[in-house]
């Protein structure tokens, strides 16, 4: 665009007629049209100067007029909108009239519609002379190459010694945990001795959960307590139930509130584990060692006065339970890798994989 600011000195012999306003003023500030290059005052124009740079690109009324497009031709394309279109024929219709021979081996015979055999015995010739030709070179490569069979015996070898392993720890731990059930039904049956009280049970100290005083006596009960009802204000849970296997060991208890069942430990769940309370039974906690040998140094207190050995039994069969959930999840994994395994071991070496793909190894140098 020619934008120009014009300002003239008014001269005595001047002439020329500028703008629509048809004067000879040139002093104040003007505009020059693009497209016929005519000068226009701004007030005329309804133009400031100040937003004359702004401007990209300026036209006058006359050639705005001359320049607006034509919109004749609208009315033809609408017409085309309303011819009703045509339905193209099908490929079979518009080729029927050509002729494409059978692609079987030395048939001269014309192919059927969408087909490129002639009939159904030529096609079948062609697949049988196809396997004869590809399937021994195919066979053969495969035999070459190095077999997976070795490498699939050593990983499902592995697997089975580690299954194996898994399953023995379980049993033994199955079995220790009877040994010590029934040790602890053996101290349930001792005779009741009144406790001797130090000057130890006396001292307080914190909980480290409430923050509360108490006495180190009562320690063991507050605080299981206290972490009962910290932890009863959790939900842990899924929306399956657990398998037969697990099911001794987890809670597995429908929560209708929540609509999940409860994955806790059975023995340490703090809402849908009730322990039965016998009266006058026998606290029965070895005092000797921690292998729970059967002993005359053993606590005689009544278990439900005995706040210093407060649930030692279950705590201690919670952690068999532990560690039997803990083989159990990797007894799973390891099953199921070797199903896994031994899936894709059938599968190898079958027809239609050796038809159907040519395995190739690159020697790497």
């Amino acid at each position: 665009m020619n934008k120009q600011k014009k300002h003239y000195k008014t001269k005595k012999k001047e002439s020329k007629l500028y703008c629509i306003c048809k004067s000879t003023e040139c002093k104040t500030f003007m505009i020059q049209c693009d497209i016929c290059n005519e000068w226009y005052h701004g007030k005329c124009m309804g133009i400031e100067e100040i937003y004359a740079d702004c401007i990209n690109s300026f036209e006058c009324s006359n050639c705005s007029a001359s320049n607006k497009p034509d919109y004749s031709l609208d009315q033809e394309f609408q017409n085309k909108k309303n011819i009703k279109p045509r339905k193209r024929s099908n490929y079979d219709q518009t080729n029927q009239s050509y002729d494409i021979q059978c692609t079987g081996f030395q048939c001269l015979n014309n192919s059927r519609i969408n087909s490129k055999y002639c009939c159904d015995e030529c096609g079948i010739k062609v697949a049988l002379k196809r396997i004869e030709c590809i399937l021994p070179e195919r066979l053969q490569n495969w035999k070459d190459l190095p077999s997976d069979n070795d490498k699939f015996n050593k990983k499902i070898s592995n697997l089975l010694r580690k299954r194996e392993t898994c399953q023995q720890k379980l049993d033994h731990i199955d079995k220790m945990c009877q040994q010590k059930l029934d040790q602890i039904d053996k101290f349930k049956k001792l005779k009741y001795e009144e406790p001797s009280c130090t000057e130890e049970d006396n001292q307080e100290i914190i909980c480290f959960i409430c923050g509360h005083d108490l006495q180190i006596s009562q320690s063991q009960k507050h605080f299981q307590k206290c972490y009962a009802k910290a932890e009863s204000g959790y939900r842990f849970g899924t929306f399956c139930k657990c398998e037969k296997i697990i099911s001794d060991v987890i809670c597995n208890h429908y929560m209708e509130s929540s609509q999940l069942y409860c994955k806790r430990l059975k023995l340490m769940c703090p809402e849908h584990y009730k322990e039965q309370v016998v009266p006058y039974e026998i606290c029965g906690y070895p005092l000797s060692d921690n292998n729970l040998k059967f002993n005359l140094r053993n606590c005689r207190n009544y278990k439900s006065d005995c706040t210093i050995h407060y649930n030692w039994d279950r705590l201690l069969h919670a952690n068999f339970h532990l560690q039997k959930f803990s083989l159990l999840c990797k007894l799973d994994t390891l099953n199921t890798e070797i199903m896994y395994l031994e899936k894709n071991f059938k599968n190898r070496g079958n027809f239609l994989g050796i038809l159907l793909h040519n395995t190739k190894i690159e020697n790497c140098t």
